[in-house]
């Protein structure tokens, strides 16, 4: 059954650039139709990525802006304009490219224009954006002068319960992945989805895998620092990694692996310093979701959480945490930062969608990455309160 009021996605193609050395370390070579890119060691940078001294601007701190809760996701448009997520007030804002002004794309409810808990933001041209509203069971797009069109899944949420919205395929399908799953499984790794989904005829098929999870000891403490899997999309194709191995894989929007590169960086293993900084920020994250706690209560349940896990010393750290992409198909891994993916992400290393590896960009304290494009990139700052707001920076340093 078609639904009735299909979605027509539209997209640009765009090519990929010629395939050349991505540099002097790497070795380059074709193998049964993947493109492999292998370096030697941890790679020399080819470029210095930077992110300018002061913010082209910022937005929420100042008497009269808005007053974001959290901040979840942020997308930027091709003006330097972005879209936010605020998931504690459940709205879709739009702030202009100079940070001067917003506004409300879409509020909290269930009505046309209004959104339950955003789960993706897709960036299809200016002005005209995707949103996966997981809590109204719909996909909508926002379009220039309030046009809005949306397709609803309810009829049959069992197609796309537990994805994500990555990205997009070249020929409009919604790339998409595993987002949720189900603890206690017995396989080393459990296996997550990657799916192709046409939203006019409402077909997912599954067409790739990845290792999505890590399983965990039962009946005893677990290591803190367990790896992941992750992936997201990039120019009309699936990237996936998993943060104990050294290797970033391509595949088609059809599940077919294109390209691969590999790299052999020395292991580090953990010490009494990153069990520290993981049980600082565990306390801090179970007061903060534990308010109805306090005193001698609290101080228990803390307890019970951390004697959980242990500290595993002959096992070695994750590579990196988070993995991001941008909208001229680059690469960004967050570095590991035993506080957790979301302590403040000090720094990322950036890939080419060739393979070249542009280097290593430091970020700010607190800082957390939301995007990047068209020479700028987006993220969420936090204040001496924790009170969050959004910064837009210029990336500098070589030719972004």
């Amino acid at each position: 059954m078609r639904p009735t009021s299909a979605i027509y996605v539209t997209v640009v193609a765009v090519s990929a650039c010629e395939a050349s050395v991505p540099s002097n370390d790497a070795v380059v070579r074709d193998s049964a139709g993947v493109h492999l890119v292998e370096y030697a060691g941890v790679p020399r940078r080819v470029g210095t990525p930077a992110l300018s001294v002061e913010p082209i601007y910022r937005y929420g701190e100042a008497p009269g802006e808005y007053e974001f809760q959290m901040i979840s996701l942020g997308a930027l448009q091709p003006d330097g304009s972005a879209i936010v997520v605020d998931a504690g007030a459940q709205e879709v804002l739009r702030i202009n490219h100079d940070g001067t002004a917003h506004t409300v794309l879409a509020r909290r409810g269930r009505g046309p224009r209004e959104v339950l808990r955003v789960s993706s933001i897709i960036v299809l041209g200016q002005d005209t954006v995707l949103i996966e509203d997981d809590g109204n069971a719909r996909i909508s797009v926002f379009e220039p002068g309030g046009g809005f069109r949306s397709t609803n899944l309810g009829a049959d949420r069992s197609i796309t319960l537990g994805l994500r919205t990555l990205g997009i395929a070249n020929a409009g399908q919604l790339l998409m992945s595993t987002s949720s799953y189900r603890t206690g499984f017995t396989e080393p790794w459990l296996a997550g989805r990657l799916v192709r989904f046409d939203v006019e005829s409402q077909v997912a098929d599954t067409v790739a895998s990845f290792d999505i999870a890590h399983s965990t000891p039962r009946g005893g403490p677990q290591n803190p620092f367990l790896p992941a899997g992750e992936a997201t999309a990039a120019q009309g194709r699936f990237v996936v990694v998993r943060s104990d191995s050294p290797e970033i894989k391509w595949l088609s929007a059809d599940g077919v692996l294109e390209q691969v590169v590999r790299w052999n960086p020395q292991p580090l293993y953990p010490t009494t310093a990153d069990w520290e900084a993981f049980a600082n920020q565990l306390r801090i994250d179970l007061r903060r979701v534990n308010p109805q706690m306090g005193g001698e209560e609290l101080r228990r349940f803390i307890d019970r959480q951390l004697e959980s896990y242990q500290l595993k010393t002959d096992e070695p750290l994750p590579l990196f945490s988070l993995l991001h992409s941008d909208a001229e198909g680059r690469v960004w891994l967050a570095n590991f930062d035993a506080a957790g993916p979301l302590a403040g992400e000090s720094g990322y290393t950036i890939v080419d969608h060739d393979g070249r590896w542009l280097g290593v960009l430091e970020s700010p304290a607190t800082f957390r990455f939301l995007d990047a494009g068209y020479g700028r990139v987006l993220g969420v700052m936090k204040d001496q309160d924790d009170v969050q707001h959004l910064v837009v920076y210029a990336l500098v340093g070589g030719e972004w």
